[in-house]
């Protein structure tokens, strides 16, 4: 007896649309359906493009350059109060990243790339994990990994606000996120700081994607699986923010 092929997947730009516009529908029965790597792919080359643009951005037009040499100062004057590095260790440091320019902005965008991939692939894996034990969901990790790449459309359009954000407040901290509160004074080396920067409407948002995702395809409650999904968000953000990765 033949088996029936599986249902088809979504096209990436049905996927963009029902992602905003009906994620329910979106994610009812996904893990019965065809895989489809350009679910992943796809948003993963547009963050990929995304992050030379800010990188540029921050690099390149100001007054974002000289916040962000600003903000290397405080980090490398950080260092020197807690004895990690000499003051004249730190001048050389602070002289070095100012010279550099356009070799810093390449290192930085490569660093960039590379931490994005990273989290993306290492974020799939946490979301597979989490459906497979605490939701006992059928689902394998190619799958778990579409998933993500489909929420990801909603980081991405954050990353637009946040960049027009930016230009028009003047501040690289310039968000949509409860950072806004203290924008003027925002301080990369403060961890209060960095938690309300974590608390961005858009990863909120993407988070509660995933929250509806976990319950089509695992069969519980949207209440549960909301739980699971932000529970896990909030290990994740707490974990970037002791690693030296908020703000």
């Amino acid at each position: 007896m033949e088996e029936r092929p599986l249902p088809p997947a979504p096209s990436v730009s049905d996927s963009f649309i029902n992602v905003l516009a009906s994620p329910s529908t979106l994610f009812e029965g996904f893990h019965l359906k065809a895989s489809a790597s350009s679910l992943w792919a796809v948003p993963l080359i547009v963050s990929v493009l995304f992050i030379g643009l800010f990188m540029y951005v921050q690099f390149n037009i100001s007054p974002f350059k000289e916040q962000m040499m600003d903000a290397q100062r405080a980090a490398i004057q950080k260092m020197v109060e807690r004895g990690t590095l000499t003051q004249e260790q730190a001048d050389a440091a602070a002289e070095g990243a100012a010279m550099r320019g356009s070799t810093q902005m390449a290192i930085g965008m490569a660093a960039a790339v590379v931490m994005m991939l990273i989290f993306f692939f290492l974020g799939g894996l946490l979301l597979w994990l989490a459906a497979k034990v605490a939701l006992k969901a059928p689902i394998n990790y190619g799958k778990t990994l579409e998933l993500y790449g489909i929420s990801n459309w909603i980081g991405i359009i954050g990353g637009v606000v946040t960049l027009m954000l930016m230009f028009a407040l003047g501040t690289m901290h310039g968000r949509p996120a409860a950072s806004l509160a203290v924008m003027d004074s925002f301080d990369v080396t403060n961890t209060t700081h960095k938690y309300l920067a974590a608390l961005d409407v858009f990863a909120i948002w993407q988070t509660a994607i995933i929250g509806i995702a976990f319950s089509k395809i695992s069969g519980k409650s949207m209440g549960v699986s909301m739980g699971v999904a932000f529970g896990l968000w909030i290990v994740w953000v707490v974990a970037r923010v002791m690693l030296g990765f908020g703000g």
